[in-house]
């Protein structure tokens, strides 16, 4: 059924002028992080263009990123356009039967014209980073009595959310602080989802992300069914997107920790800009003053969604996600909404060094 769907949306389409190539593998990590924040600022043209280019870098890399992006950025925002892909990577006949290029083009575009919603992402890291509840004590617990805590809706949210994680076996489906010796079938969780009324169309978002992403998302599609259940009027929130300039053909924000590049001109704006440098004392060490430097370029540039849908507790999640991430870098609370601003005050600064480490690199060559 979403296949056909997608089929009857992608006929009569064609991206001649954003069919542009790419073939040097090392350049698809930046391209793909370029895509990401695209479908975050809904630059559609740029999500059609990473896309196409990404294609020739490496077509399974890109269509397994889009999954990504939908679940973590898109989400309650448009739930289609994350069955949609979903399905795709689940079907060689399907991608064989149309242009392949043609399609992962499509599903971009799709994702950056969607609303954003980060509130799956912000469920799985706000119980990662959360300080209150006991992982180690309930990693021990069956899962029965983890499901227990899961529905219970007189437990805080954050707690449900640690609860059905563990429930799905942390060890496989990781995070930074769950117990990594925490194996154990993900059945129950499915079970309890399926016992719990959850739709059919977010049992298969769920079971699809599990098995085709190998990703924790998939734990939050129980949360967030019922937080939509509580809300009688989903709102569109608009965020200022940064003025993100172009570095060579790319968004300046492409260039963050997780490339090569970025990571090196992270560096040295973590040790050269004076309205940053002035945080460090805050912090205990230069490793984590980097990390919360990291998470501070994302909150004010990387991460923006130019819009995003809101309901029931997600902008409180949002909020508790952000102080939990900040929290364990060790900088003090009163300095997080400080620290962000003197971030957002030098992204120029950051710009300019993201195109130096680039023309270096490509000047070595």
């Amino acid at each position: 059924m979403i296949l056909g769907e997608v089929a009857k949306r992608l006929k009569g389409r064609y991206y001649q002028e954003e069919q542009e190539h790419g073939t040097d593998p090392n350049n698809r990590w930046r391209t793909v992080s370029c895509l990401q924040k695209a479908v975050r600022f809904g630059d559609v043209a740029m999500a059609r263009f990473c896309a196409s280019v990404a294609f020739d870098m490496d077509p399974k890399y890109v269509l397994r990123r889009l999954g990504i992006v939908a679940v973590e950025d898109v989400a309650a925002g448009d739930p289609f356009a994350v069955l949609a892909v979903l399905a795709v990577i689940g079907s060689s006949g399907f991608r064989k039967s149309c242009d392949e290029r043609r399609l992962i083009i499509f599903l971009a575009e799709m994702l950056a014209e969607a609303h954003g919603d980060r509130n799956m992402t912000d469920l799985l890291n706000a119980a990662d980073f959360d300080a209150t509840s006991p992982k180690q004590e309930w990693a021990m617990l069956p899962s029965a009595k983890l499901g227990e805590i899961a529905v219970n809706k007189d437990v805080e949210l954050v707690q449900r959310s640690v609860a059905i994680w563990l429930m799905a076996g942390t060890k496989k489906y990781w995070g930074h602080t769950m117990p990594t010796g925490n194996d154990r079938p993900a059945t129950p969780v499915f079970r309890l989802m399926v016992e719990q009324g959850l739709p059919r169309a977010f049992l298969y978002g769920a079971a699809k992300t599990a098995s085709r992403l190998n990703e924790a998302f998939w734990v939050s599609f129980y949360l967030m069914n019922e937080q939509l259940l509580a809300t009688e009027t989903v709102e569109v929130i608009a965020d200022k997107v940064p003025e993100v300039p172009r570095i060579g053909k790319l968004l300046g924000a492409a260039y963050d920790m997780h490339t090569r590049e970025g990571k090196e001109a992270l560096r040295r704006f973590g040790g050269s800009c004076k309205a940053i440098k002035q945080f460090r004392d805050s912090t205990f060490s230069w490793q984590a003053y980097m990390t919360a430097l990291h998470e501070a370029v994302f909150y004010v540039e990387g991460g923006v969604l130019k819009t995003r849908v809101a309901y029931a507790g997600s902008e409180e999640m949002r909020d508790l996600s952000w102080r939990n991430i900040m929290s364990r870098t060790g900088l003090p609370e009163p300095e997080h909404q400080p620290f962000f601003q003197a971030v957002a005050e030098n992204l120029d600064y950051l710009n300019k060094l993201r195109a130096e480490v680039l023309w270096e690199k490509l000047n070595k060559k």
